[in-house]
């Protein structure tokens, strides 16, 4: 993560251009007092946005830093081929027609369409993969997502970006494999948020920080638009019915797999099974029970607007810095390409 002394150092006042021809205005402030990202977390129960955190110090890994944002003006949304770019706001619509041309330029991209606040964006059927090195580098959503990432990236700044979650079934994105269950009519692969508000705070110094960003395209400019977005009035679970738990499920699946070991067909896999339980609790208060109970490198809280992903990780599984890429699978075997 960034080091507080140099984001410190840092002026206070950045103007540049991106390679998609948007002129970015950002302000560094330095916050009196941590506490922003506490209010930013009670936030989080109604608006969307995220909250990354590391609790854990482990010189060389890991650093104690929070970072988190509410109200984007972007969001991303995908599921098989299709990826859906929403604008959040007034802000998040003046980025609309750069990013429709912009992302009309990449090759494995099928078709663009610009409705009144969002864009559509259709990936192109993938070849057969004769070589495992371009399975990568076939069309993919992941094509989409690299091509915003380039659209707004300068060396003046590595916050700006996009943040949120991905979904197991992005596999079938390189693989051709045929899904086993149905999925749910509204189920998304991956949905990520382009923050123009970051909050940064060091915990071990207590530096907090405030990155602000305006964007300009020809003569408009975002600047003394409204950071604003939807509310999304909590409700606990209340009575609604719960999944009922299945006594021995987990050991079946045991059962199940065995004889694939037994005839070389697996040599690993992680059995899952999810309970259930009613919470009244608010997904800020879980959220902060979680981070205290369970200290851990990658605890995260995401509020998506049709649900909240709260979690706690104990260890990354990648990590990309320049050219170098470090991964650490769960089973604790460490690469570095």
């Amino acid at each position: 993560m960034y080091d507080s002394v140099m984001l410190a150092s840092e002026e206070k006042e950045k103007v540049y251009r991106t390679p998609s021809g948007v002129t970015v205005q950002r302000r560094l402030n330095k916050e009196t007092s941590p506490s922003g990202i506490e209010r930013l977390a009670d936030r989080l129960n109604h608006e969307k946005g995220a909250l990354f955190s590391s609790g854990v110090e482990y010189t060389g890994r890991y650093t104690r830093w929070d970072v988190g944002f509410v109200n984007p003006p972007l969001e991303v949304v995908s599921r098989e081929r299709t990826v859906m770019i929403r604008a959040l706001n007034r802000r998040g619509a003046l980025l609309l027609p750069v990013l429709k041309r912009w992302i009309s330029r990449e090759p494995a991209v099928d078709e663009v369409r610009l409705g009144e606040a969002h864009l559509t964006v259709t990936v192109k059927r993938r070849a057969e993969v004769v070589v495992e090195e371009e399975r990568t580098k076939q069309p993919s959503v992941f094509s989409v997502i690299r091509a915003i990432q380039k659209a707004f990236s300068a060396e003046e700044d590595v916050f700006l970006g996009l943040y949120g979650a991905f979904g197991y079934d992005l596999i079938f994105q390189f693989e051709a494999l045929e899904p086993m269950k149905p999925r749910p009519e509204d189920q998304v692969d991956m949905h990520l948020f382009l923050p123009d508000e970051i909050w940064v705070v060091d915990r071990k110094t207590g530096d907090a920080f405030r990155i602000a960003y305006d964007f300009a395209v020809g003569a408009e400019s975002t600047a003394g638009w409204p950071r604003e977005g939807a509310f999304y009035p909590f409700e606990p679970s209340g009575d609604r019915p719960l999944p009922p738990d299945r006594p021995g499920y987990f050991a079946g699946l045991v059962r199940k797999a065995m004889p694939s070991f037994y005839e070389g067909d697996l040599f690993e896999v992680v059995p899952s099974q999810a309970f259930y339980r009613r919470c009244m609790l608010k997904p800020s208060e879980v959220f902060k029970n979680l981070s205290r109970i369970n200290p851990s490198p990658y605890g995260f809280f995401i509020h998506l607007g049709h649900q909240h992903l709260i979690g706690s990780s104990p260890e990354m599984y990648v990590r990309v810095v320049g050219r170098q890429v470090e991964t650490s699978p769960i089973s604790r075997v460490r690469y570095h390409v």
